[in-house]
């Protein structure tokens, strides 16, 4: 009477069972493997290559992915096996070479370009490397200019990639463990870090957070950060993003763990702090006179960013009486014709300046850059002659604008910007109370925040007095002496090989 219903299948395990093929041995002949493979996983793929030689061989590879010399080699050695009916000639193959046995290993391998060779009477398969894909030289990164420092810039290949940071970190401590991610595209991930240094925690914390994606392709390092950070709808960058290499060796040798994508330029790195955010690589090739002024400005350009037009809606709309007597008189004259609210106005302004600086991105280098100056003056002076918005309004963007041009890292520089909005309208609901209320409620925002279990605000909060000497204030690297407690296991691991002053005149004692 009652009918047994099915058991739905979990929607995890059928997103995993979509894409998986059944697995099947290799067989001795030759010819039932190739049959096999271009009618169970290469159907219908036009630079799919395969073919027998004689009866003795097997060959099969994707010649889109295949470096044409190293085919030609192959086949030429395969070819004199044959003509001497020597098959252990393969054993002394002048090429690096592996052994498959199933065809799901070698499907994945002719994919990232590799040569199958299946073999008579053999139930094995040798698969060789002949990768060669075309890739972008070594440039200067664009988003991450320096004045002093390397020129070097991550590439799409996370080979070339391990070997940028490999050559500025000469020791076998240095960890390289590779995953792949993505159900259909396989790609290549990449943990890299400091062994003894780093801490165990946090790396099998991101690795069990790396298993968890389930994407039908991984193209970008972008993409998985929604996957590993502590915070999925954090408006802050909780994941670090940089495509120097000078960079992202300098943060592996503090203890943090470094993701490389294979296809992308931009290499993840964590723990971070909001701190490290507005630090720049200048900050190290310069003097600590230097390094520290420039991080005052950006953290001054950070407060103007988030701040600005909503103390000027707040001073005119609540607090007129705050404001000196001639510059009252001097505002008032310049809103005399301005038929909008402060409110209005700025918020006119700020979106019209959002759309100068999207479409100086969009378009190409030359032309943005025209249409962002051009734009912005144009859109400006025919405002304020038409009466829409005020000349201080027009100021007051303006060095908004540019003050979120300085902060060094661009998605913290974005998150401001969107916070901006919100302090826009706390400002012009309950004026300088609301902009308090604001910063009290980002301030206990932020220090809730984790990045892999870091503290967002560390070393202020929760306070770490050893941490203060390179957050703010740049003090010279031989005060720098030890880790963050928070990123190593092994806090008494020095940074530097020593802390002695330079500066100072040590006296070898007496005996």
């Amino acid at each position: 009477m009652w009918r047994k219903r099915k058991k739905k299948q979990a929607p995890e395990k059928q997103f995993a069972s979509r894409f998986t093929t059944k697995d099947q041995t290799i067989s001795h002949k030759v010819q039932t493997n190739l049959d096999y493979l271009s009618s169970n996983y290469l159907t219908n793929t036009d630079d799919f290559v395969f073919f027998p030689l004689e009866e003795k061989f097997g060959v099969a590879y994707i010649e889109t992915l295949a470096n044409d010399k190293k085919v030609k080699q192959i086949l030429n050695y395969l070819r004199k096996a044959v003509a001497k009916e020597e098959t252990s000639m393969l054993e002394q193959l002048p090429f690096s070479y592996k052994k498959e046995t199933s065809f799901k290993h070698v499907i994945q391998a002719l994919t990232r370009g590799n040569f199958a060779v299946f073999v008579s009477n053999s139930k094995e398969a040798i698969i060789i490397d002949i990768l060669d894909i075309k890739e972008r030289a070594i440039e200067e990164p664009a988003a991450e200019a320096t004045i002093k420092g390397p020129r070097e810039g991550f590439t799409e290949s996370f080979q070339t990639n391990i070997s940028l940071i490999r050559k500025r970190i000469f020791s076998h401590r240095l960890k390289v463990e590779k995953k792949k991610a993505g159900t259909i595209s396989q790609t290549e991930i990449v943990l890299m870090y400091l062994d003894g240094v780093a801490s165990e925690e946090i790396i099998n914390e991101i690795k069990k957070r790396l298993s968890r994606i389930e994407l039908d392709a991984v193209q970008s390092s972008n993409q998985i950060q929604s996957f590993i950070k502590d915070h999925s709808y954090a408006i802050v960058p909780l994941v670090g993003s940089s495509e120097r290499p000078d960079k992202i060796a300098a943060n592996i040798m503090e203890g943090k763990i470094a993701i490389l994508v294979d296809g992308s330029p931009f290499v993840l790195y964590g723990p971070i702090s909001m701190f490290s955010l507005l630090q720049a690589p200048d900050d190290y090739y310069d003097s600590m006179y230097i390094a520290t002024l420039l991080r005052m400005i950006r953290f001054a350009a950070l407060f103007v960013t988030l701040l600005l037009p909503s103390l000027y809606i707040a001073l005119t709309t609540f607090h007129q009486e705050m404001i000196p007597t001639a510059l009252a008189l001097s505002i008032a004259a310049g809103r005399e014709t301005v038929p909008f609210p402060a409110l209005i106005e700025t918020l006119f302004m700020e979106i019209i300046f959002e759309f100068l600086r999207e479409a100086g991105l969009r378009l190409p280098k030359a032309i943005g850059n025209t249409i962002s100056i051009v734009g912005a003056l144009v859109i400006g002076d025919a405002a304020v002659r038409a009466g829409f918005v005020s000349p201080l309004v027009i100021i007051i963007v303006s060095i908004t604008a540019i003050s979120s041009f300085i902060i060094p890292n661009y998605s913290l520089g974005v998150s401001f910007r969107i916070l901006r909005f919100v302090f826009i309208f706390l400002s012009a609901s309950f004026g300088f109370f609301g902009i308090v209320w604001g910063l009290l409620g980002l301030y206990l925002y932020l220090s809730s925040l984790r990045s892999f279990g870091y503290p967002y605000l560390a070393p202020h909060a929760p306070l770490f007095p050893k941490g203060l000497n390179d957050t703010i204030f740049r003090f010279p690297l031989f005060q720098q002496a030890r880790y963050q407690k928070f990123t190593v296991d092994q806090p008494s691991l020095k940074r530097f090989p020593s802390k002695l002053n330079p500066g100072k005149k040590y006296r070898k004692k007496d005996d």
